[in-house]
């Protein structure tokens, strides 16, 4: 019996909830991680201007933004969160709960769903300097764990990084 690939479980669940944005997932073999990347065009009205990641003045009627969560092979790769919503450790020997896949996924669709009229909201009371971004809550996170859980439907069977093994033929 082979093993769940953790890339192929995410892609399943993240088409199953229909995000209202673009998306990828961008997977660095080498590195032993990989990114669910969130893009977003933001309604920018008044013509604003703003800075980018880089220092770049732009003032475009849609604003591009992007932000992703990472997935990490724990026994390979030590991870600063800094860059991402979230940073998740995966073991290489016991995976991850599906269960606990499926939770993200829910709990990243409520976040990405809010997305536009959080940005609304800070073009109406930002001041300079501020800096627009999607926050993780761990609280809130839980709960959507919490109902899986209490409802019959977090799986604990496990999900693993794809790997390349040439005895045992895994792609």
């Amino acid at each position: 019996m082979g093993k769940s690939n953790i890339l192929a479980v995410l892609e399943q669940l993240i088409q199953g909830q229909h995000f209202q944005c673009e998306w990828g997932i961008e997977w660095n073999e080498q590195q032993h991680y990989f990114e669910v990347i969130f893009q977003f065009s933001l309604p920018n009205p008044d013509g604003k201007i703003f800075n980018d990641a880089l220092g770049n003045s732009i003032q475009f009627t849609n604003i591009p933004y992007e932000t992703s969560i990472l997935f990490y092979n724990q026994d390979y790769l030590n991870v600063e969160q800094s860059n991402y919503i979230a940073s998740i450790p995966i073991s290489h020997t016991q995976g991850i709960a599906y269960g606990e896949l499926f939770a993200i996924i829910k709990y990243l669709k409520y976040l990405t769903s809010g997305v536009r009229v959080e940005w609304l909201d800070y073009l109406d009371e930002a001041g300079d300097g501020e800096m627009f971004e999607v926050a993780w809550s761990d609280h809130d996170f839980n709960q959507i764990k919490k109902g899986l859980i209490e409802t019959n439907r977090y799986n604990d069977a496990p999900v693993f990084f794809p790997h390349n093994e040439i005895q045992g033929g895994f792609f």
